[in-house]
């Protein structure tokens, strides 16, 4: 008989019952038994699998490493890094961030190597107090000398006043227009010049006209303590003692002498000359003064 034809569960049943030997050796396995006896065999071409035993799971820890995490570490536990602003305050700490990122900004972006956050830590500890009002242009100063180059300093000299360039060259075009009505010259200073120069300190003071003025006669700007040597009589800008300014003295000298004086020298003598003139002509022999008028030639100045 083939498994086709065991349609009754009962005749299955009884198949199973049955003993090859006779002697109750046990019951016959109707797929196993080659087809002697009372079996009843399975086909020659068919293929007995043998019974595998499922494999037993673990129940522990793997012993494996995920191919994923080959390379992982075991977490360890070192304690986290430091954190180097606990001991500045918060407002201190935004300060300083502000002010480098602005910084940062007015020399056109980071340089190669400037670490943002970093230099906004040494801001905070370098001793620059950042909450007064002048703390911008002292943080900007102290990133100024300290965070750049030579080379930087130089192409960035607005950098250290918090300006852009267009402010900057505004500021300098008009402290050296004051300068230079009272005395002719430029207070223009550059490079490592500029730092404490008259130029420097009026563009962080924001100096008036009259503030110019007593740089030029005191060489400071509240006109405190004796008239400098060259805004004296004798001096090199004598108008000065009289609060007269270069451009009134060119004026009259061009005016009388109908051209421009050889350079500043000449127009000093002409001043002479005239305060001479008139001490003179009011009874002020006793002044010393020799009224004498200079000879004028060459070449013209401003």
């Amino acid at each position: 008989m083939r498994v086709s034809e065991l349609s009754s569960q009962q005749v299955w049943r009884h198949l199973e019952m049955l003993d090859p030997g006779g002697g109750g050796g046990g019951p016959v396995d109707p797929y196993t038994d080659p087809g002697g006896g009372a079996g009843i065999g399975l086909p020659p071409d068919w293929q007995v699998f043998p019974v595998i035993a499922p494999a037993s799971v673990p129940t522990g820890p793997s012993t494996t490493t995920s191919y994923y995490h080959a390379n992982s570490k075991p977490s360890s536990s070192a304690p986290p890094p430091p954190d180097l602003w606990a001991d500045i305050s918060g407002a201190v700490h935004s300060a300083a961030t502000q002010l480098v990122d602005k910084f940062q900004n007015l020399i056109g972006g980071a340089a190669k190597g400037f670490d943002s956050e970093g230099q906004a830590l040494a801001l905070a500890k370098s001793g620059v107090n950042l909450t007064t009002s002048s703390a911008p242009l002292d943080a900007f100063q102290w990133l100024f000398d300290n965070k750049l180059t030579d080379a930087q300093r130089t192409a960035n000299q607005w950098a250290q006043f918090g300006m852009d360039k267009d402010l900057y060259n505004t500021t300098v075009a008009k402290l050296n227009s004051f300068y230079f009505e009272w005395t002719g010259d430029q207070l223009s200073a550059d490079g490592s010049a500029m730092k404490n120069s008259g130029m420097w300190q009026g563009i962080r003071e924001s100096w008036t006209p009259d503030e110019v003025r007593n740089l030029a006669m005191f060489g400071n700007r509240t006109g405190s303590g004796q008239v400098l040597a060259s805004a004296q009589f004798m001096g090199d800008m004598p108008w000065l003692s009289a609060g007269q300014t270069y451009t009134q003295t060119l004026q009259q000298f061009q005016q009388m002498e109908e051209q421009q004086p050889t350079d500043k020298a000449t127009l000093a003598a002409f001043w002479r000359f005239g305060m001479g003139a008139k001490q003179l002509g009011g009874g002020a022999e006793a002044t010393g003064v020799v009224a004498q008028k200079p000879l004028f030639t060459g070449t013209a100045v401003r």
